[in-house]
């Protein structure tokens, strides 16, 4: 064709300038169309050709001859694609060779699909002259590993694979110029392949052998590559060997026939001649580039069997029927989904199954993306990987599937988009072929529609994976084992043994140890072994026993991280939901509770100084981990990681803490890092280190800050102390040992060898440092260096000998041995955290033996500080006992208390003294603190500035602070004189409250606090007053209910007024249930108050009157002043502050006026004290008047006739010498009488000492307590006197 080409265009330029006789000739334009026709059609053969020369000599087959050019342009075709065309696609089964003639394309790569558009991203430019497909993989069935897309008008030539395949046949010499290219990519498919071990177990050949038997087989087995028309089996001979084709294609030939069939990838050849059972029938020779198989001989089995003996009889069972050699239908049978599936079902599946191969970089499915036939895919070989947003999620492992969701129709669009790392080979199942075979097998279609319905009720039985999506929960289920047994069946014993999270899902069982004794009573969804889904060890010393018939589900981590990878997104919150079920089994076997709070409690001193609200705030940040033995948990070096800065607390398992000169074993309970966590330390004091299985809550920096911005007293404690020691680093630090007294006079070597050894921790307010008694020596006792805070130093009876701050050392003579025992406990004080740094024994020891005469400044500092010691325990003794407990005794708070009692309380107060005008308490300022007054006074001032109370010696003020009610004060105070104040914290009363003197206290406090919340909800008393018109939820009102005190009183039961005048001034009171009569102490009731009424203390005590309950009754009394505080403090209060001031002015007059009208009457009633003594003198003056008559009357019988007769003025009648007449008696006896009444004594001189006594009480009726009026009936009579004249 090359040849005419050059005589044809001359013909044409001939026939387009004729010669005169040419043109004579009528059929010359016919002639010339056709010459025309075969000259372009000339031309583009000519330039296929040379393009396609170009590429072979060059890329495809470098070297190749002009012949194979020619050859196979005429297979060939020309394509032409406009800009935005699509020329080949990602995933298409086609091996086809395209070469890029003219024009520009781009290389793409699936990322993603939504909305049913397909997202790409560019990861390539091709140009003229590009190849497109790769030789090697010819035959082999690779879907295209990415997309090429015109960015230009591009022609192409496309070179089908199966004409190369032709020409490699008939030009076999051909194949030497890319045999090493071949030969590298079929080593390199190698290594992805599945081991030996694996390739055996999914034979049908191999089924029912042991797995050391195979696996002896396997390690003699070996990986080889043939070319194309490599010869692996000659007909006629013996081979002796059984071939399993794990990549490309052969041809099974026949000497007389030819070709007869194709064997592809999957399948073995050659069993029966390994067997020795028959000669090799047929050739069998390699028909694409290469081909990889597994060869194993007959010589390799034998030798297995010598070492596996047992196997011998299965081996000659084999021999008599060797079954057919194929490997899918073997993987088929491994899938968890088509385990219970029949071999008929199987087999019919197969039908449908391909094995493709991916190369490095291909995509296999696209996220989002909904394909017409689902398929789902098993990993035979190479790496997988899980792909979302362009990021790897999930790895699937060998011998994983994935898609079963979309191929069992749960899902409709692919979840992740999965790619192939390196040289991949999958099993790839279509929807269709499902559903085909179940149509000839419809028991099987029963059986997947049981399936599903009997996991999707199970969904949320996994305790341990509560949380998860339903579909995952579909997919787990599906891979877990169902397993049945009966009572005291031992199939199931050793289950506990096994890499498998077992969950119970009816009956129940026993977990029994190696001696029989009960470990664990499981009952229906009970679940043990959960530790291996992270990688932990099963309980191999347990041994499960069925107490009843049972069902138990297995999942083994392998199913768990292949359900995994359909939902990548997910394995966080897996994770974090088995590690927080594990937490919480943890915490419920070691006695904690399963929210966490306990563990934070005892294992943070922050957490331990915060409020419950806080504490539970905190523990919803805790996130569990699980360390394997040998994982470093945290390192000294580590300051900052990735993930920030934690606080570990060891929930089951040990960890090691390899610190400075120590090691230190972590263990339940325990917990490490919170001067980290608040950034107190700049580091680790040490590496922590895993020892066993170890499972711990962690709590990051940024979470714990996130949750004290919410609590305000939390918040700043941690920041005080942050801000306090914040900088202190090694240079600071051994500047502040120079400048304590301790260590003032040391070598500054000393203190330098010392430092960088020290650790620093934290103290929660009232805590330990340092105990009485302890025992120290030299090499084992730390000492401690205050870096923030304050603490307390205290004797050996508790009393406070002083406090300590920044810089102090504390037990610094026990850590040097200068003292066998400690002298003085230091307890950190209760007002808030304390940071010390701590210089172990070891670093001590280290020290001296550097610095030997380092001891004996030590010496002389102890001899001094334990003479003032002593006597600053003497003086605080003493102030103890005559100050602190007289004050407490004389409150309400405390009275009653013991005197032990008040004495712990005690040991921590200190008082403090205010000059006149300084304001000692702020409205609104945070306070935990009672304060007693001592001496002098102060004065309650409202918002405006105004007095609404004062406060003298013994009053008290804060008693909802200390109690924990209310914690900020709610007034101001300010001084008026000179005052000394006792402050009562409320630590020291929960200090107190926890002690031996304490008990019962504490039950009763908590009734009180429990109460007083209860009246602040219920707005009690003023709430219950509906003349008063007040609301429960007015803020003025709950302040009033909050400092109010219910007294509650039983018939009969009498309730003592206070004074006025007295240390906690006047009281306003309120009657809401029964009623409560007022009573002076002789006359008896005066008024009855009735629900609603108030209680006017102040006037009843004025009258020396007391309140009696008539019923049950139930009232509330409070301080006016904290009543006027309260008032004054909330706008709202001015509704109804008229209404209740108008009836207290009516209740007091009211009161007034009934109390002064009986003191009135008590005046007159009441018995005269020395009555007694006034009823003798009565008698024995009527005795001598009587006596005095009768002798008158003696003495004048013999001389009536001797006196002249008198007349009475008044009557007339004669009158005797020395007697009065009877209207003059009568008159005296009216004026005596008159006297009397007026309480003036008669004139009469001898009786006027009597008369006095007696005129100051008339003789009246008697009144009893309670029993009413009573009158005497007969006068006392005198001892020696004799009884009167009848």
């Amino acid at each position: 064709t090359l040849k005419i080409i050059p005589s044809l265009a001359a013909l044409v330029a001939l026939m387009r300038h004729p010669t005169p006789a040419a043109k004579r000739n009528s059929s010359l334009p016919h002639a010339e169309e056709s010459l025309e026709m075969i000259e372009q059609n000339g031309s583009q053969h000519k330039s296929l050709w040379t393009a396609i020369q170009t590429a072979l000599s060059q890329q495809i087959l470098p070297g190749a001859p002009p012949e194979i050019g020619l050859m196979l342009a005429q297979s060939c075709q020309r394509m032409s694609r406009e800009e935005g065309q699509l020329i080949t696609g990602e995933g298409d089964v086609d091996c086809d060779i395209l070469v890029l003639a003219d024009g520009m394309a781009s290389v793409e790569r699936r990322t993603a699909c939504k909305n049913a558009i397909s997202l790409t991203e560019q990861i390539g430019i091709l140009r003229a002259g590009a190849i497109i497909g790769d030789l090697s993989v010819g035959g082999h069935g690779v879907p295209r590993i990415a997309s090429v897309r015109a960015r230009s008008n591009c022609d192409l030539i496309r070179i089908p694979s199966t004409s190369l395949m032709q020409v490699l046949d008939r030009f076999p010499g051909v194949m030497l110029t890319v045999e090493d290219r071949v030969k590298a990519v079929g080593t390199a498919a190698i290594r992805s392949l599945p081991a030996g071990t694996e390739v055996l177990r999914s034979l049908n050949l191999f089924q029912g052998f042991k797995l050391s038997f195979l696996a002896d087989i396997a390690a003699r087995g070996h990986r080889t590559v043939s070319l194309i028309n490599d010869t692996v089996l000659k007909e006629g001979l013996r081979g002796g060997a059984l071939y399993v084709l794990e990549m490309g294609r052969c041809t099974v030939e026949i000497a007389s026939v030819g070709v007869v069939a194709e064997i592809p990838t999957g399948n073995c050849f050659g069993e029966r001649t390994m067997l020795g059972s028959a000669t090799v029938n047929a050739t069998i020779r390699v028909m694409t580039p290469f081909a990889v198989m597994f060869r194993i001989s007959s010589k390799m089995i034998r030798d297995a069997l010598e070492k596996h003996p047992e196997e011998q009889a299965k081996y000659e069972k084999l021999k008599a029927a060797p079954p057919e050699g194929r490997l899918k239908g073997s993987q088929l049978r491994n899938v968890d989904l088509f385990r219970p599936c029949s071999e008929e079902f199987l087999a019919a599946l197969l039908e449908g199954t391909r094995l493709r191969t991916y190369l490095p970089g291909q995509t296999v499915v696209v996220e989002g993306e909904a394909e017409t036939d689902m398929r789902m895919f098993v990993c035979v070989g190479g790496q997988i990987v899980a792909e979302r947003n362009g990021e790897q999620v999930a790895a699937v492992p060998h011998g994983a599937t994935f898609g079963e969701l979309a191929f069992l129709g749960k899902a409709k669009f692919r979840a992740v988009t999965v790619r192939s790392l390196t040289y991949s080979f999958l099993l790839e199942l279509s929807r269709s072929a499902f559903k085909s075979a179940m149509e000839r097998f419809p028991e099987e279609e029963k059986h997947f529609k049981q399936f599903g319905s009997q996991h999707k009720g199970a969904q949320a039985a996994w305790p341990f994976l509560a949380g998860a999506d339903s579909q995952l929960l579909f997919l787990i289920n599906l891979y877990a084992l169902q397993r049945r047994c009966t009572t005291n069946d031992r199939n199931l014993e050793s289950l506990p043994s096994t890499y498998q999270a077992c969950h119970l899902v009816s009956g129940e069982a026993l977990l029994i140890d190696a001696e029989g004794n009960e470990v664990r009573h499981l009952l229906a969804n009970d679940c043990f072994n959960e530790q291996t889904l992270m990688g932990g060890d099963p309980l191999t010393q347990l041994k499960f026993v069925p107490r009843a018939d049972c069902e138990v589900r297995c999942l083994s981590m392998e199913s768990l991280t292949k359900a995994l990878a359909e939902f990548p997104e997910s394995r966080e919150t897996i994770d974090m939901a088995i590690l927080g079920f594990m937490a919480r089994r943890a915490q419920e076997k070691h006695g904690l509770d399963p929210e966490g709070i306990k563990v934070l409690r005892s294992g943070s001193a922050l957490c331990k100084a915060a409020s419950p609200e806080c504490v539970r705030a905190i523990a919803q940040m805790l996130r569990p981990k699980y360390y394997k033995p040998g994982d470093r948990m945290c390192g000294k070096e580590i300051h900052e990681d990735e993930e920030g800065e934690f606080m570990f607390f060891v929930l089951d398992g040990t960890a090691t803490l390899n610190e400075p000169f120590t090691r230190t074993q972590l263990s339940t309970g325990a917990s490490f890092g919170e001067s980290v966590l608040l950034s107190v330390a700049k580091h680790y004091s040490g590496m922590l280190v895993a020892e066993t299985f170890c499972l711990c809550y962690r709590l990051r920096r940024t979470d714990l800050e996130n949750v004290l911005q919410n609590f305000e007293t939390e918040w700043a404690m941690a920041d005080s102390l942050r801000s306090e020691a914040t900088g202190v680093d090694y240079v600071h630090l051994r500047r502040l040992l120079s400048l304590s007294d301790g260590f003032s006079r040391a070598n500054q070597d000393v203190l330098a060898c010392m430092i960088p050894r020290a650790l620093v921790v934290i103290f929660a307010p009232g805590d330990v440092i340092l105990q009485t008694g302890e025992v120290c020596s030299l090499g084992r006792t730390a000492f401690y260096i205050v870096l923030a805070g304050t603490v307390y130093a205290e004797g050996t009876l508790g009393t406070t000998l002083g406090t300590a701050s920044r810089g102090a050392t504390l037990g610094e003579m026990g850590a040097f041995g200068l003292t066998e025992t400690r002298t003085a406990s230091v307890r950190a004080s209760p007002d808030g955290l304390v940071a010390c740094a701590c210089v172990k024994g070891p670093a001590v020891v280290e020290a001296l033996r550097q610095f030997p005469s380092a001891q004996r400044s030590m010496v002389a500092y102890f001899r001094e500080q334990e003479e003032k010691n002593k006597v600053t325990e003497k003086e605080r003794t003493a102030w103890i006992i005559n100050v602190s407990i007289p004050a407490l005794r004389s409150t309400k708070l405390f009275a009653g208390c013991s005197d032990q009692f008040l004495h712990d309380v005690s040991v921590t107060l200190v008082e403090s003294q205010h000059e006149p005008g300084k304001i000692i308490t702020a409205a609104g300022s945070p306070s935990t603190a009672m304060l007693v007054v001592l001496s002098g006074t102060a004065e309650f001032l409202d918002p405006s500035g105004s007095r609404v109370g004062l406060l003298i010696p013994g009053s008290t003020f804060g008693e909802i602070s200390c109690l924990g009610l209310f914690s900020h004060w709610i007034g101001t105070m300010r001084s008026t004189t000179t005052c000394r104040m006792l402050e009562v914290e409320q630590s020291a009363l929960r200090r107190a409250l926890a002690g031996p003197h304490g008990a019962g206290l504490s039950d009763g406090l908590q009734r009180l606090v429990s109460e007083r919340r209860q009246q602040v909800a219920r707005g009690l008393p003023l709430a219950a007053l509906p003349w008063v018109g007040a609301s429960a939820g007015e803020a003025c009102v709950r302040a009033v209910a909050l400092l109010s005190e219910k007294m509650e009183l039983n018939p009969g039961q009498i309730w003592e007024p206070a004074k006025d005048e007295g240390p906690e001034g006047p009281f306003v009171g309120f009657v809401l249930k029964g009623r409560l009569r007022v009573e002076l102490d002789l006359l008896g009731p005066v008024m009855t108050l009735h629900p609603g009424g108030l209680v006017l203390e102040g006037i009843a005590s004025t009258y020396a009157a007391v309140f009696r309950a008539e019923t049950q009754c139930e009232a509330y009394r409070m301080r006016r002043a904290e009543f006027e505080l309260a008032v004054a403090s909330d706008p709202a209060a001015q509704r109804w502050i008229w209404n209740f001031k108008m009836a207290e002015r009516e209740a007091r007059r009211a009161m007034n006026a009934k109390l002064c009208a009986a003191q009135g009457l008590l005046g007159v009633v009441v018995p005269h004290p020395r009555d007694r003594e006034i009823q003798t003198w009565a008698a024995r003056n009527k005795q001598m008047t009587h006596r005095a008559k009768r002798i008158r009357e003696e003495r004048s019988q013999p001389c009536l006739q001797s006196f002249s007769a008198q007349r009475s003025p008044s009557t007339g009648f004669a009158q005797l010498p020395g007697e009065s007449s009877s209207a003059t008696s009568r008159a005296t006896s009216r004026q005596d009488r008159r006297c009397l009444s007026r309480g003036a004594p008669v004139n009469n001189p001898e009786a006027n000492q009597g008369l006095a006594c007696y005129a100051a009480a008339v003789r009246l009726p008697k009144i009893g307590a309670g029993k009413g009026f009573e009158r005497a009936t007969s006068a006392p009579q005198l001892a020696d006197a004799p009884a009167p004249p009848p």
